[in-house]
């Protein structure tokens, strides 16, 4: 078999493009320092390679074999670990705050991994607040009976 120069750069650069992008890691958002997504992240940076920005907050898809450990975090600093469903809940704090809310979204299916938002870096407690009760409202709804 004969290759023809003209085509052989294209397919190479084509096939290390294919190979590269799927080894990327997305990051977009500032998380909060010393939160549960940085503390995430630089536990397990392996497992922790698609972060992104959503309004106030900065969501961060990573392996649900850390589910237990996340759920530890929020014990370490003095929260409540509140599960709704198989694979929702949320980490609330002091004065009603949640510290952050994990769920499985259409990103998670199939792929053994789960999301955890919490409020993105410069973001107000009072807005992070409104937010969830918005978004979030099935788990403030089951919080309060309503």
């Amino acid at each position: 078999m004969v290759l023809n120069k003209k085509y052989v750069f294209p397919f190479v650069f084509i096939a290390l493009g294919g190979v590269l992008s799927s080894c990327s890691i997305k990051k977009q958002g500032l998380p909060l320092h010393g939160g549960i997504i940085s503390t995430l992240e630089n536990r397990y940076p392996q497992d922790s390679k698609i972060r992104l920005a959503y309004g106030p907050s900065v969501v961060l898809h990573i392996s649900v074999i850390h589910f237990q450990e996340i759920k530890e975090l929020c014990e370490e600093r003095k929260g409540t670990f509140e599960q709704y469903t198989m694979d929702a809940g949320w980490c609330i704090g002091d004065n009603d705050r949640p510290q952050y809310v994990f769920f499985k979204d259409i990103f998670d299916n199939g792929k053994g991994t789960i999301s955890i938002a919490e409020k993105g870096d410069g973001v107000s407690d009072e807005f992070w607040v409104a937010y969830t009760k918005e978004s979030y409202k099935y788990f403030w709804d089951k919080k309060y009976g309503n």
